[in-house]
């Protein structure tokens, strides 16, 4: 199952660089360094990333509040919220002064896929098998007023397509066992991913439930 492997890399969110897109020739572009500064719970945390930007742009910073809400009971999903961390935030520094703080706001759905979804028919395999459809939707701005916004929507739309297929193949990578960094986080963090297994394995039972009814 790719469940626990996929929740790992979203979560462990300072193993962003080690495996996120970045380019070194002719410029430098992609995260720098990734550092949590509070949490809260198992899935709440408060992440500032550092991102390099091509010149002539300066370094960027994204300050984000990650809650993750758990309504697998009434709604059958879990929901992750992705919004700016708060400025009066203490365990929030201040931004660097060579650095912009960009703005963000989205988050992912995890819920289970309908038999009838038309993503399904550009899966590999046609079984039955329990799949999880995950949707994601965010709002990002890296207040570069002086580029066309079609350019930076193209950039964008460009880098999160890229990011997403890299993220399902660490994803693949973790549950083949050729990520150790992410391995070692599980087992210390065993527990807390044996839980999740089971409230994703209560969500797909409680599907069946409601289809049967």
């Amino acid at each position: 199952s790719l469940l626990v492997p996929i929740m790992s890399v979203f979560n462990e969110t300072e193993l962003y660089p080690s495996w996120m897109p970045r380019f070194e020739r002719p410029f430098k572009v992609g995260i720098r360094g990734s550092e949590i500064h509070r949490v809260r719970n198992r899935f709440n945390q408060l992440l500032v990333s550092v991102v390099d930007m091509p010149m002539p742009l300066s370094t960027r910073e994204l300050a984000m509040d990650i809650v993750a809400v758990d309504d697998i009971e009434q709604t059958g999903a879990v929901f992750v919220k992705i919004v700016n961390a708060s400025d009066d935030d203490p365990h929030l520094p201040k931004a660097n002064p060579s650095t912009v703080r960009m703005s963000y706001d989205g988050g992912l759905l995890f819920r289970k896929c309908p038999p009838d979804h038309p993503v399904l028919a550009k899966t590999k395999n046609s079984d039955n098998a329990d799949r999880v459809l995950v949707c994601l939707q965010f709002f990002a701005d890296a207040h570069v007023a002086f580029v066309p916004r079609p350019v930076v929507n193209f950039g964008t739309r460009t880098v999160v397509g890229r990011m997403w297929s890299k993220m399902l193949e660490v994803a693949e990578e973790v549950r083949d066992g050729k990520r150790p960094l992410h391995a070692e986080t599980i087992k210390q963090k065993q527990d807390t991913y044996d839980w999740l297994d089971g409230r994703m394995k209560s969500m797909l039972k409680n599907y069946k439930k409601d289809e049967e009814e």
